[in-house]
């Protein structure tokens, strides 16, 4: 395909790359604003697509603009675009450098490769809130503990605990303010696909609530193996020949704030959940380690959460809803 342009993307402007037929190109650079959106859009001619990649919150804006103007946008895993660039074994990194490779790995895999689409508003506000909640917490966190060091001082400053304590009191009421944001966008905009989540032993509101902003309401995956390879728990294996026998881990490539979520999750529904519970039980037996076993049965609930949600049906324990 001759009408790939990478799009290599900063938070003040972004560099464009394309390679035509007789091998022609031209290298611009635009303001990552709406006017250099717009100037942008104007010189793609009818057909092009666009490739870029994943960069926070910056590619959202040009990826919207090109989207609502019909042309095809491919959004990219930033892995993906940095293991071509070591097989290339570049050594050099520039802006225009990157929009040279994002065109040719464009070019390369475009038959292989989603267009992307805009996500809808409340999946875009349920991650924000997210991550506000999270940020919260570790503030939270750190002032526990600090106010917990200062109690076995001899000496408590008067000032600094009432400053500490209104901080704590401040921060509790911001992080129950969100969490309820959260719960009330949920019930308003994915009411069915909420509870049928929370049916499930294990997955509470606010793994439930995230589990609905990463995978648009689960229409971004095929299948329960998509899934789980998105966020990250699959199993890796590293072995070469009789001499090279790494240790198996997970992958840990994705949603690392999802996988803590569930990591979480996955200790009370070794309680509550009757087949998470079963296959605990039988890991012990095995002789499996405590964290094994945890990444495992955060495993089974993704699997099940998938089920629910594609089957339309509220949790059954005992019964096999997983697709794979």
């Amino acid at each position: 395909m001759n009408n790939v342009f990478g799009v290599d993307i900063a938070k003040e402007s972004f560099e464009v790359f394309h390679q035509g037929e007789q091998g022609d190109y031209f290298a611009n650079q635009w303001g990552n604003d709406a006017s250099g959106h717009i100037a942008f859009r104007d010189t793609l001619p009818r057909g092009a697509c666009i490739v870029m990649e994943a960069s926070g919150p910056y590619h959202l804006r040009l990826a919207s603009v090109l989207y609502a103007a019909n042309f095809t946008v491919i959004v990219l895993n930033p892995l993906s675009s940095r293991r071509y660039a070591q097989m290339k074994l570049l050594r050099a990194k520039t802006d225009r450098i990157d929009a040279r490779l994002l065109a040719e790995y464009g070019t390369i895999h475009y038959p292989d490769l989603s267009p992307w689409e805009p996500p809808k508003a409340v999946f875009t506000q349920l991650r924000q809130l997210n991550t506000s909640v999270n940020l919260l917490h570790k503030q939270l966190r750190m002032l526990l503990n600090q106010q917990a060091a200062f109690a076995v001082d001899l000496q408590i400053d008067p000032v600094g605990k009432q400053v500490q304590d209104q901080l704590i009191s401040e921060l509790t009421i911001a992080i129950k303010r969100l969490e309820a944001q959260m719960n009330s966008l949920c019930k308003t905009h994915c009411q069915e696909t909420y509870q049928r989540l929370q049916s499930i032993p294990g997955i509470g509101p606010k793994t439930a609530a995230l589990l609905i902003a990463i995978t648009r309401e689960f229409s971004s995956f095929e299948s329960a193996k998509q899934l789980v390879s998105y966020i990250g728990l699959c199993p890796r294996i590293y072995r070469s020949g009789t001499s090279v026998k790494g240790k198996e881990s997970i992958v840990k490539m994705g949603q690392s704030t999802m996988r803590a979520c569930l990591y979480m999750a996955a200790f009370s529904a070794m309680r509550y959940n009757p087949d998470c519970r079963a296959r605990a039980e039988k890991m012990r037996q095995k002789g499996k380690h405590y964290r094994v076993i945890r990444v495992a049965i955060a495993h089974q609930l993704i699997r099940q959460a998938f089920a629910v949600v594609t089957q339309k049906t509220e949790f059954e324990p005992k019964i096999n809803l997983i697709k794979s």
